[in-house]
Order: structure tokens, then sequence, then C-alpha cells
């Protein structure tokens, strides 16, 4: 009896591995696997995943988007590694964490990190970018790698942040930029290519145009009574309270435009890879740098917490050839894994020190999934840091989040100033309201990559000589999106 249940346990494991290399190494002689596929990275700028239909917002804002997520996979949980543009953002192009590719203004991505431009181009991708956000720019490492890359100005060399310039040019930046990327690809449809395409997105002001600008509210009623670049000044948001009791409705159906007017120009770019026949053949993804707050914790913008709101961000990608369709995947995942994943679906090698991993197995077609879940290796915490050397005094923080909790650490530079720390049970409170006293270990885990970062974190925040380096636009740029003052 005992030998036919050995016999048995080898027959399942048996089965089990055959089914695993059937799944993981396809037949070599279909011509498609020959293929490469031209990628499509579209980073929506200051985007919350709730504010799309597709995730459950209840005003239809991402019809285009909610598409191609019916044609593609939506991951619940994907979350960015900062909550401002430039760390987070470098973070998806080389799969690394904050401290190790150094990104934070004024500082570039460090040259030793590789981009996924720069490796896209050794293996013959024609590479492109059309950018609306100067924290992505040339100047900070991003154009590494790339045949073309386009910078759509913010401002036109004015002086004030509150010109009307400004505020006039935002809405119209996201339509060059749309347009410039459709162009290209209508010129350029024979060639293997990587684009890579970041809207402006939700950033404030919010601005939209019509027919967008009134879409959900009444944009022009309200845009005209509030100053959004003022809203860190206490006793202005007071008095805006005061004078609008429904505030916070009214910034996100403002909002809401933006992310209307931008989801229709997803879905220009997406009937245009139909009209020059490369759909089939284009990995597209779509995601956001960041979040925004709408003062679930006091505060508007982003880029000085790591709270919820401002670090889970949507990750729609659609494949059909290979991947999943109408799929929404639960699991835990993070910006740093997008790049692991795009290099093994080339069969690329991933640099020896990237800190994401691969979700490509669990989201791959297959008639038998469960055997992908069996092999796949699911994130069990995420790693958050932002460093903010501009400020005064200067600070880092530092977040590590698992499925149930979550530990915020401030680190001020400032001599004999007291380190704060915010830990939170998430499925009690996913709201992030009430302080705990502990995190379930999670703090020596956090003290840990605390250590690890801590020397890049001090090389960053006491060298000051990028900044003198700067072009002066690139200021100006920086200083009109209240990046700096």
């Amino acid at each position: 009896m005992k030998k036919i249940s050995l016999i048995c346990i080898i027959f399942f494991i048996s089965l089990v591995i055959f089914f695993a290399i059937f799944i993981y190494y396809p037949n070599t002689n279909d011509d498609n696997n020959n293929q490469k596929p031209n990628i499509i990275l579209i980073v929506i700028d200051t985007l919350r995943p709730d504010h799309l239909s597709c995730y459950g917002h209840n005003r239809k804002t991402s019809p285009n988007i909610d598409s191609i997520a019916q044609k593609g996979v939506t991951f619940l949980n994907h979350f960015s590694t900062s909550s401002i543009t430039m760390t987070s953002t470098a973070s998806i192009f080389t799969g690394l964490l904050p401290y190790k590719h150094m990104a934070a203004f004024p500082h570039p991505i460090k040259p030793r990190a590789l981009t996924i431009s720069e490796l896209l181009k050794t293996i013959g991708y024609t590479t492109v970018g059309f950018i609306g956000n100067v924290q992505v720019s040339k100047e900070f490492g991003f154009g590494r790698g790339f045949d073309t890359y386009y910078e759509e100005e913010v401002t036109d060399k004015v002086n004030n942040v509150k010109d009307a310039k400004i505020v006039l040019t935002i809405p119209y930046l996201d339509r060059n930029i749309a347009d410039k990327s459709m162009s290209w690809l209508r010129e350029n449809q024979d060639k293997n290519f990587f684009m890579y395409i970041h809207f402006l997105g939700g950033h404030h002001p919010y601005k939209s145009y019509q027919p967008f600008k009134d879409y959900f509210i009444d944009g022009d009623k309200y845009e005209n009574q509030i100053d959004f670049f003022n809203l860190l000044d206490e006793k202005y948001t007071d008095s805006l309270f005061s004078k609008f009791p429904d505030l916070l409705e009214i910034f996100n159906a403002i909002y809401d435009n933006k992310i209307r007017q931008i989801d229709s120009y997803i879905g220009e770019i997406y009937n245009t890879l139909k009209e020059v026949e490369l759909l089939n053949n284009t990995l597209l993804i779509i995601t956001s740098d960041h979040g925004e707050e709408f003062y679930e914790h006091g505060s508007f913008y982003h880029g000085a917490t790591l709270f919820e709101e401002v670090i889970k961000v949507p990750l729609v990608i659609s494949y059909p050839k290979l991947l999943k369709m109408n799929y929404y995947e639960p699991i835990m995942s993070q910006s740093t894994d997008i790049l692991p994943s795009i290099l093994e679906l080339l069969n690329i090698k991933c640099p020896q020190d990237i800190d994401g991993s691969s979700f490509l197995s669990i989201i791959k077609k297959s008639k038998l999934s469960f055997i992908n879940k069996l092999f796949s290796k699911d994130r069990d915490k995420i790693f958050c840091e932002l460093f903010c050397p501009t400020q005064d005094p200067k600070y880092a923080l530092f977040a590590v989040r698992s499925k149930d909790y979550k530990i915020i650490k401030k680190l001020s530079f400032k001599p004999r100033t007291k380190q704060e720390s915010l830990a939170f049970h998430l499925r009690a409170d996913p709201f992030e309201k009430m302080n705990l006293s502990d995190a379930n270990g999670m703090e020596t885990i956090l003290e840990k990559a605390i250590d690890k970062a801590n020397s890049h974190i001090k090389t960053m925040l006491n060298e000051n000589s990028y900044e003198e380096k700067l072009d002066k636009n690139v200021i100006e740029q920086l200083r009109s999106l209240g990046y700096i003052q």
C-alpha cells in the first residue's frame, strides 16, 4: 500500500514538472515568438487609481482605459516607490529602489543605473520619448538611451508662478504630446520601437479645456475663484473651506475633468495603433508616477508624505497575443517590477542588482493558470522612499508596507531632532487614521532598509552642486509646477 502511495506521489510530481516545463518554455518554432513586440509605456502624472472607472470610481472618467483593461490585465494593488515624479519614474526606468538610483531633485539618475531605454536600444529597438514634466527631462538622466526625446515645456519662460501664461499652457501641453506621439507612430510604423509617453495628467492646477472643462463640474466657475498654486497656505485653505463647504467634492470633480481629458488622448493613441496596424504586436503599459492628496491627512498635492493616496497607483497592461484578458490581478506589485517583466518577455537577463521581480508568469495566458501561481512568488512587502534635499530642514521619509501593516518613518537631518514614526493596521484602518504603537515587527524590517540607504541619502542631502549646474529654463519649469520656491 505504501509502495502504491509513493508511486502516486512520484507520478503527481512528474506531472507538475512536465506542465511547468510546458508553460515556461513555449514552442520556439512558432514564428510569432520570434517577433519582438513594440512597447509603449504611458505614465500619467499624478493619477489615483480610485479615480478611474475601471477601478470602481462612480464617475465614468476613463472609458478608453476601461476598454484597454478589458483586453488586458488590471493590477489592483500596485504601488509607486515614492510620491514625487523624478524618484518614482526613475524606479520604473531602472527597476531600482530610490536609494540605489539616487534620483531626487536636484540629483539625476545615477550614471551606473541602466535604464529601460538603454537596455532596449542595445537589442535593436528604436527608442522615442514624449514628456510633459521637467522632472523626467534629459537634465536628470531620463533621456539616456533614447534616439529621440521630445520635451514639451510647461512655461514660456515666464517669471511669475501665477502668470496666466502658465495656467493657459498646461491644458494644451498634453494635447501636444498626444499629437506628436501619434504622428511619430504614423511615420515610423515599420520600426520595432519602445515609446515612452509622460502626460502631465492630473497634476495641479488641474486645468482642462472644452469639452472636458465642465464634464463633471463647471470648471470655469471655480478655477477663476481658487488659486490652485496656494493650497499649502493654511490660512488660504481655511478661507476656501469657509467659502465652499463642499470644497473637496469640487476639487475631486475638477480633477476628474482632467482625467477624462487625458483618457480621450489614450483612446486616440490606441486608435492610431489600430489605424497603422501595430496594435496586435504592441505591449501597452499604462501607469502613474504617484497619486494626489485631497486633504485625507490635512494637506493637498503630493511629494510630502507616503500615505496610500500618494503611493497607490494604477497599472493596466494589454498584449492580447500573450497576456490574459479582462483579468484583475490582486497580488501586491510595485513600479520596480515593470522593467524585469518587460525583460523577461523579451528573454533578456536582468541587471544583477535590480530590486523588482517579474510578474509575467502570473499574467500570461495559460490553460493551467494554477501552475503559474504555484511557481510564482507573491511580493510580501513594498518599500517607499522620499528624499527632500531642497527642504529646510532636510529630511527623508521611508515606508514599508505588507498586505496588513504599514510603517512610515521620518528622518530629519537637523541635529537633535526627534525622529517620527507612524504605524497602521491596513485591514482594520485602510485610511491610515489610527497610529499604532507596534506594526507586527515591521519596524525592524524598515530599520534594516534605512541602514542600507543611509550613506546614499546623506551624500544626496549634503551635495548641492547639481542644482548649481541646472539650466535656468529647467529651474523655471520646476518653479511653475510648485516643486521649488
